[in-house]
């Protein structure tokens, strides 16, 4: 969800940690008091880290379902 008064540009990534790489999903730009949703399933390892980064600082709200299977 953006807060902010203005447009907000979101960077949604995923860091591999066993090939110590970073993947940016989707830029997606957000309008004001808009909000957005990845699809996906995304599949992540132990120490695998989802980073959202935005253009503005501290602007937007993120929400996360997470299923662990063992």
């Amino acid at each position: 969800y953006n807060s902010h008064s203005g447009t907000v540009v979101v960077y949604p990534k995923i860091t591999d940690s066993s090939a110590s790489v970073t993947a940016t999903l989707k830029k997606d730009s957000m309008g004001t008091l808009a909000s957005t949703s990845l699809t996906g399933p995304f599949v992540l390892e132990a120490s695998d880290t989802l980073i959202l980064n935005c253009d503005t600082a501290s602007k937007i709200y993120v929400f996360a379902s997470v299923l662990e299977l063992s």
